[in-house]
Order: structure tokens, then sequence, then C-alpha cells
């Protein structure tokens, strides 16, 4: 891991240190692209302005290697990687400025720190680019069809919320806002799919059991207030019966632990 620097209005200046960095990117950037990859000037400077926001090269690599990854898992492992720099850059930046929303300390680039998925990443607090990751992995392994289909279908849309403006300097564009949001639309993404593939008989035994739980509180609750328990029975019981998982602040979990 990175440690803090004693003066931080020198570490920005170091020449050595900069290069060390930007190097470690291009290092990292021409292997998953493959041999033949050319690093251009305009990819130095934008590594370079990460360097100048202090954003460490363990979120560089990290989300260089999830988007690549979820790159490939939409138009195949021979499909050609986005050329330059320029397409990660939305990504990366909504991974650093989310973390450094939460106030986590400020770290001095380093050619050397830790580089692993889950080196800085902290507790109850994944990023878009953390809650990618996994699908691949998750569709792969889903027991039921349609949950798999679900899957892919949120890792199109998580993906599509990472990808940089058309015809723009994604620099000039914030990242993603509001994670909570997204989270929650991600979540209806998964359940209109679901619901829309399952058999009509599985839906029934669903629907019967959500009813025979719901029974005791009609009269008791309001519509707000039913409406939204039996969302969290639903998510419940298709976890129970088919596996589904849902993505949280804490990464995909099963409803019913929460």
């Amino acid at each position: 891991m990175a440690t803090e620097h004693p003066n931080p209005t020198d570490w920005r200046t170091d020449a050595a240190a900069v290069a060390a960095y930007v190097q470690a990117i291009e290092g990292w950037f021409v292997e998953l692209r493959g041999r033949g990859v050319q690093w251009s000037p305009t990819d130095a400077a934008r590594a370079q302005s990460w360097y100048a926001m202090g954003v460490p090269l363990g979120t560089v690599l990290r989300v260089l290697r999830a988007r690549a990854k979820a790159w490939r898992y939409q138009h195949g492992d021979d499909a050609r990687l986005p050329v330059g720099l320029a397409w990660y850059d939305k990504a990366i930046l909504e991974q650093h400025r989310h973390l450094a929303r939460l106030g986590r300390p400020a770290q001095v680039p380093s050619s050397t720190q830790e580089t692993g998925l889950d080196a800085e990443l902290p507790p109850d607090e994944a990023t878009l680019t953390d809650l990618l990751d996994p699908l691949p992995e998750l569709a792969e392994s889903a027991a039921h069809p349609v949950i798999a289909h679900a899957y892919r279908k949120a890792h199109g849309w998580l993906d599509k919320q990472l990808h940089p403006p058309k015809d723009t300097d994604p620099a000039d564009h914030e990242p993603p806002g509001d994670l909570d949001a997204q989270i929650d639309r991600c979540q209806a993404v998964l359940r209109r799919t679901v619901l829309a593939g399952l058999e009509d008989s599985e839906m029934a035994l669903v629907d019967a059991a959500i009813d025979a739980q719901l029974k005791p509180f009609i009269g008791q609750l309001g519509r707000k207030a039913l409406l939204g328990r039996r969302q969290a029975l639903l998510d419940r019981e298709l976890a129970a019966r088919f596996g589904l998982r849902m993505p949280t602040r804490a990464g995909w979990i099963d409803p019913r632990d929460v």
C-alpha cells in the first residue's frame, strides 16, 4: 500500500516519481491490449493528469483490468480493446472520486503500491467498477438460466454507465452521480429481467409465498409500505428459489442476509 507523503506539495513535481507512475501504467496498458500496441503522447499526458490529481496507481491498474475484462465479456475474448486511455478515464475518475467522497486519506501515486482489486476498497463501499467486475462469474455459476440472463443484462447496464461520452473528452464530464440511485436502477433491471423470464408456474409459486407473508399486514400498513415490503419479500423469494443476488454498497449479496 502507498503511504502518505510527509510533504504533499513535493510529490507532484518529482519527475522520477511521475515517470515511474506513467511507465507502470504504460506497461499494464500495453500488456492488456497485446503486442504491437503503441503508447501515444496523449496516453502519457492522460496518465500524468491522473498523477497530478493524486489518483493512486492501484486505482488506475485495477480499473484498467476491470474495464478490459468487461469489454471482452461484452465483445468476445478476441475483441480488440479501445485504443487509448481516454476510453478508461470516466471509470477511473468514478472510482477515485467515489473513494475521495468517503474521506479516504490522500495517497501519493506510487509505482510500487498494492495493485490487487481489493487493495483499497473500504468495507461496504463498492463502486460501479467493483459491482461490474464479478458479474461474468455470477452469470457463469447461476443455477437458473433466467438468473444468468439477468446478470448479463445487469452487466450491460452497469458497463454502459462507465462508457465515456461520445465525441467528447471524457475528462470534461463528471463521472456517474448518485451511487445509491444507480444501484437502485440496476436492481430494477434485474427484477424486470427475472420476472419477464420466469415461467408462469414459477411466478405463481413466488406470488403465493409473498401473499402468504403479506397477509398479516394488510389493513395495518399503508399502500406505500405494503409495496416496499412486497419488493423486499420478492427479492428474498427470488434469492431462495433461484439464487438471485442483488447489488448493494456491500457488493453482491443475498437479500435474505439483510
